[in-house]
């Protein structure tokens, strides 16, 4: 998270001092239930595809 704060920092997207009160809020979203996909160490293709996949992705019964 900390690295795509700076990237958006330097591209002008959002303040880096915003990290802090995202950290705060990071784990009120793993409470939620839904389907996390880390983009850890993938491109923002490779983001997408995984997303297309999942939901083109045939629902378990």
């Amino acid at each position: 998270m900390k690295r795509h704060f700076e990237k958006d920092s330097q591209n002008g997207i959002r303040e880096f001092n915003d990290l802090a009160g995202a950290l705060r809020r990071l784990p009120m979203y793993q409470k939620i239930n839904s389907i996390k996909i880390s983009v850890t160490n993938s491109s923002l293709q490779e983001s997408a595809n995984h997303l297309i996949a999942l939901l083109n992705a045939k629902p378990e019964k």
